[in-house]
């Protein structure tokens, strides 16, 4: 994780005002670099309190372009 910055939340003037309501508190958002863009937060955009934080793995079964379950199992430690 790391911390959110406003293109996390989109470019436009919408997103700038979700941000800004969070002034003073940290926001954290996954690291995607070295995960080709495929991690997301899901949820409503802004939304300013959760009682859960899930977190899934997806592994893949017979495709060429799956990560190994030795090198997905490193990422998650690493986690």
């Amino acid at each position: 994780m790391r911390r959110c910055l406003l293109e996390d939340f989109g470019g436009d003037e919408h997103a700038e005002e979700i941000f800004g309501v969070w002034e003073g508190f940290l926001i954290f958002c996954p690291i995607t670099e070295g995960v080709e863009g495929k991690m997301k937060l899901d949820g409503h955009r802004g939304m300013m309190k959760t009682s859960t934080f899930d977190f899934r793995v997806s592994r893949c079964v017979n495709k060429t372009t799956c990560r190994t379950e030795k090198e997905i199992d490193h990422f998650l430690r690493d986690l």
